[in-house]
């Protein structure tokens, strides 16, 4: 079967598990990230439309709604929230998800794009137990399987908004056909997914026939991304950088750094920060740690195949790891470890509580233990 076949037969069942299953649909996003956000967006536009235009469902309803956790604190996701106005139509999950709950009782159903994984550490724990109608997620590795009530695409690929380009651009000929007529919506909204694209296959150095193909097909429609690509790097960043370097400790092929107790706002520094330091000659293996609201949040970088990196992490961390491979075999993944600690940190005693979380790591990474 052609990608073209097998895009266009998920396309079919996707419509048709929308048919059969009338309600209030949310949009969950795990981890804020140009990919997440431009195949979100997307694909919650392809829905509205294909619910549109169902006819003989009588008193029948389709809306849906997106909302994240956590917090936009990198500076190119704040860059892209504002550029397309991304505030009016995602919402922060824990103010907007109880409204919704409440609003619309059981009717309430789930969609996951780049994750699928409703564990996820970062997602409140009661929706642990739900099941999600609809999957479209790039990473390897899950074990969830398709079934007959529901359609889930999960597939090694650079880039989830490849995949829902795939289905809008195969299933329903949309940016040819259903936003001819919108110029400006079609114009964002290929920025948006080529934007997805082009940065979680970093600048399209690790994706890929596929994830090309899409690129270069938006390339009709879209805009200059590069104004949300050539982003401004706060002080703050360069700050923990320098913390990073000034604490980081190496044995042999593996690379421990801390950035220290930082504000929520600078989270998403502690995995650019990763990406950074495994690009050091002679370092397979990268943790970059810091406390984030009272917990201690780990991103893991790794590059050899033969210790895969989310087996490696499990093994110290347990169940609050997770990792994803790459196309180019690279892992990437970490922690979220919820210790207690609010209480704890304070003026007086934030050294020397991260000089015992800092101890904690390093004999688990380094197997001290």
């Amino acid at each position: 079967m052609s990608n073209k076949e097998d895009v266009m037969l998920r396309y079919q069942k996707m419509v048709e598990v929308l048919r059969k299953n009338p309600g209030k649909y949310v949009f969950l996003i795990a981890q804020v990230d140009p990919d997440a956000l431009g195949s979100t967006v997307a694909l919650k536009e392809l829905l509205e439309y294909v619910t549109s235009e169902f006819e003989d469902v009588g008193d029948a309803k389709w809306s849906f709604s997106c909302c994240y956790a956590g917090g936009i604190g990198h500076p190119q996701n704040r860059c892209i929230f504002t550029k397309y106005n991304l505030g009016t139509s995602i919402r922060l999950l824990e103010e907007s998800l109880p409204l919704i709950i409440s609003s619309h009782a059981n009717e309430v159903k789930y969609i996951l794009v780049d994750s699928s994984d409703m564990l996820d550490q970062r997602l409140p724990e009661f929706l642990r137990e739900e099941r999600p109608l609809i999957i479209v997620d790039h990473h390897r590795g899950s074990t969830l399987e398709d079934g007959d009530d529901v359609m889930y695409w999960i597939e090694d690929l650079g880039s989830a908004s490849t995949m829902v380009f795939e289905l809008m651009h195969e299933g329903a000929n949309f940016f040819d056909d259903i936003l001819r007529n919108r110029p400006e919506r079609r114009e964002q909204l290929a920025d948006l997914l080529a934007l997805g694209i082009y940065i979680d296959t970093h600048d399209m150095r690790t994706g890929s026939r596929r994830d090309l193909a899409a690129f270069n097909l938006l390339g009709e429609w879209r805009s200059n991304i590069h104004v949300a690509t050539d982003y401004p790097l706060p002080p703050s960043y360069f700050a923990n950088l320098r913390t990073a370097l000034e604490t980081m400790r190496r044995e042999d092929h593996i690379l421990v750094a801390n950035l220290g107790v930082i504000e929520s706002r600078c989270a998403d520094d502690i995995a650019v920060i990763s990406d950074e330091l495994i690009r050091m000659e002679g370092v397979s293996l990268v943790l970059t740690w810091a406390v984030v609201d009272g917990k201690v949040r780990i991103s893991a970088r790794g590059t050899n195949l033969s210790n895969p990196l989310d087996e490696w992490l499990a093994s110290r961390f347990g169940e609050r790891s997770g990792a994803k491979i790459t196309p180019t075999g690279k892992g990437e993944g970490g922690a979220l470890l919820d210790v207690g600690m609010d209480f704890w940190v304070t003026a007086d005693t934030t050294n020397e509580l991260v000089s015992l979380v800092g101890k904690r790591i390093c004999s688990l990474a380094f197997g001290s233990d």
